[in-house]
């Protein structure tokens, strides 16, 4: 896809906005232009902000069953999917200050996101 065909279709809402999360700051934390959450508190911090956004989605568009975040209007543009991309995930969860909040926003992203247009999709580690 060319830069102006990305460039158009965000501006008529087409594409999915990222957020990247990389606890060993290693293979995600590359794409610096993308702003990859690399500590435990960034990652707390945009869970936290995905998990906010997640529920003020079904504050406004709650009642219309089958719809996605693109059948919406919002200032002129579609509402963007969000996509988030979790690497190693158990290496932030080596901090014990933030594993509770951390868990905590996965788990209610993972067990609601998808009907808010929010598709998570974690990787914990080697296997």
């Amino acid at each position: 896809m060319s830069a102006k065909s990305r460039l158009d279709s965000q501006q008529i809402g087409m594409s999915a906005k990222p957020y990247l999360i990389d606890g060993k700051s290693a293979d995600l934390a590359s794409l610096k232009s993308l702003h990859p959450a690399v500590t435990p508190n960034q990652a707390a911090r945009v869970l936290r902000i995905i998990t906010q956004n997640m529920h003020k989605r079904y504050d406004r568009f709650s009642g219309d069953f089958g719809k996605v975040a693109s059948d919406y209007i919002e200032n002129g543009k579609s509402v963007r999917n969000i996509v988030l991309i979790i690497d190693e995930l158990a290496v932030l969860l080596n901090d014990p200050k933030l594993r509770s909040e951390i868990l905590r926003y996965l788990f209610d992203l993972l067990v609601a996101a998808r009907q808010a247009s929010i598709y998570v999709s974690p990787r914990w580690g080697k296997q």
